[in-house]
């Protein structure tokens, strides 16, 4: 294939061709520029390949430590960028301000790539009509009703290690993302689409493995170049936009190809299989036969078109599975991080199985198991695998109130900042989740014992949709699924707990937070391999 057909060099040339313009724009438009910020460190590229290029969490919290919750990144092509993780800013733009703060369009055509036009991807009218119809499916009975599959498919996987372990004379390191990976797929069909994708029967399941790293290879750190050329987009018809990436072959987009094939086939079966059981007219209130009743409702503002239908089982699929696998990867990690806590949580799930009354769990028992429950809060808090919810851009001025106030760098003290029409926003969740005015000097640790308190939390203002954390995002685009996720993550971790006891292995002692879609787990100068977890697991008595 001739270089100039590759992305690598089509997109830049399209920064190429709008820098002269970029240039007339820095010195004719508003800016942000008194707020305190890291400098320059390219005239060219500024400074945010620096965020993009460390491990989540390391450089924002260099910079939140050095100029507070609000802080200025200068970007490519002279283009400022705000990270806020001020409760009150946070609160503004993503519960608040809704639709006023769309989504940064440029990043999103490669969500477009692994999502389709979904509810993660689209925005305004669409994304509020597909909410409407979708959010009938994600009510806590439905959440509720799926436990016993969820527990179901944690007691096979278990099941599975024990005869892994078992072979190598009562312990083995396992890399336990994939094995999470493949469970939390089956969960999630059988669960959503009473449909059983056979991962953990098959570990050459097509479907799972067309996941394997697609987050990684899509989403990983971009090159000085890609982020230039992404910074450029936004002055190029987006229709063309999307041409480039949809079509032009790329290294960074290969793996999305072949996924979008594979899910796309898988969704079309699953809604042949679905509008087949529907076709005796009852009607359903599960996700997918809300969607094929959408899609023949007379009211426009009803309705689903096929395409969508396809594109919000490719989300679904993505969503649903790959964020609970790896949380609780990490939770696996600190877990073995941590012995003590893990001691506590298995006397807590021996106590509480001892005390049961029937043969399966039940909400009702996880609900009654509070050092569980600050794990998973804990893992949700320190270890966020959806860190920075997609780039908000304002359209139209705003001010943003501030829980607390910023110095500028005119020495100003603001309690609220202007911020011009077309101001882009870098929502940092996990900013929220570690900030110390929140949750105390040990921000930084894990530490379960704070959500036994009658506080964990010392709320400013109330945010997310579980616990005060921005784990699950905020607002009109806040996680849909999150009780979904909170009793999935539930039924595996009392399954794994009662039966392993988990150690960290030397490959495990250097994990780096590796930022992609979601936070995945991946080994210090073995990046290229991919997501991976080895764990030493063992036998509990």
């Amino acid at each position: 294939m001739p270089f100039y057909h590759s992305l690598e060099f089509q997109a830049p040339l399209c920064g190429v061709l709008v820098l002269i313009f970029c240039v007339y724009r820095r010195f004719t438009r508003s800016s942000i520029a008194q707020v305190a910020g890291p400098p320059r460190t390219s005239w060219l590229f500024g400074a945010l390949h620096l965020l993009y290029r460390s491990e989540s969490g390391v450089m924002e919290r260099q910079w939140q430590e050095k100029y507070g919750d609000i802080v200025r990144i200068p970007g490519p092509l002279w283009h400022d960028y705000l990270l806020i993780s001020d409760p009150r800013a946070l609160y503004h733009v993503l519960q608040a301000g809704g639709y006023r703060f769309y989504k940064d369009k440029e990043r999103s055509h490669f969500t477009h790539l692994v999502t389709g036009s979904g509810i993660v991807y689209v925005d305004g009218e669409v994304h509020k009509r597909q909410r409407k119809i979708l959010l009938p499916g994600f009510g806590a009975p439905e959440a509720k009703s799926y436990v016993p599959v969820f527990g179901s498919c944690a007691a096979k996987m278990v099941s599975k290690w024990k005869d892994v372990i078992t072979e190598s004379d009562g312990q083995a390191v396992i890399n336990v993302l994939p094995w999470l990976s493949r469970a939390a797929l089956d969960a999630l069909g059988q669960a959503v689409f009473d449909h059983n994708f056979g991962a953990l029967d098959d570990s050459n399941n097509d479907l799972a493995k067309s996941y394997l790293n697609l987050l990684p290879d899509t989403f990983g750190a971009p090159s000085d170049l890609l982020l230039l050329s992404i910074v450029s987009w936004r002055y190029l018809p987006q229709r063309f936009v999307r041409y480039l990436v949809d079509s032009i072959p790329s290294k960074r987009t290969e793996n999305a190809r072949r996924n979008m094939a594979i899910a796309n086939k898988v969704s079309e079966q699953l809604l042949a299989e679905r509008e087949d059981k529907l076709s005796g007219g009852r009607n359903h209130k599960d996700i997918m036969s809300l969607m094929v009743q959408a899609n023949s409702a007379e009211d426009p503002s009803r309705q689903l078109s096929h395409e969508e239908m396809v594109s919000q089982l490719r989300t679904l699929i993505l969503a649903g599975h790959e964020t609970t696998a790896n949380t609780l990867g990490w939770t696996l990690l600190e877990l073995a991080r941590h012995p003590k806590v893990q001691k506590q949580l298995r006397h807590e799930i021996r106590e509480a199985k001892g005390n049961r009354s029937g043969d399966e769990w039940t909400w009702k028992d996880y609900g009654a198991m509070p050092y569980l429950n600050a794990v998973i809060k804990e893992s949700l808090r320190f270890d966020n695998v959806a860190p920075m919810p997609a780039n908000r851009v304002n359209d139209e001025d705003e001010v943003l109130p501030l829980a607390r106030p910023i110095t500028l760098t005119t020495g100003d003290v603001v309690h609220e900042l202007f911020i011009p029409k077309g101001t882009y926003i870098i929502p940092w969740a996990t900013g929220h989740n570690w900030n110390r005015s929140i949750w105390g000097d040990d921000a930084h640790v894990f530490n379960p014992e704070r959500w036994m308190k009658e506080k964990a939390a010392h709320e400013d203002v109330s945010l997310g949709m579980w616990a005060n954390l921005m784990s699950f995002s905020a607002g009109i685009r806040g996680c849909m699924g999150w009780r979904f996720a909170v009793y999935e993550l539930q039924a595996f971790l009392v399954e794994i707990v009662d039966a392993f006891e988990f150690l960290v292995a030397p490959e495990a002692r250097n994990i780096r937070r590796e930022q992609t879609f979601v936070m995945s787990p991946t080994i210090e100068g073995r990046v290229d391999e991919g997501s991976q977890l080895p764990l030493l697991v063992r036998h509990t008595s």
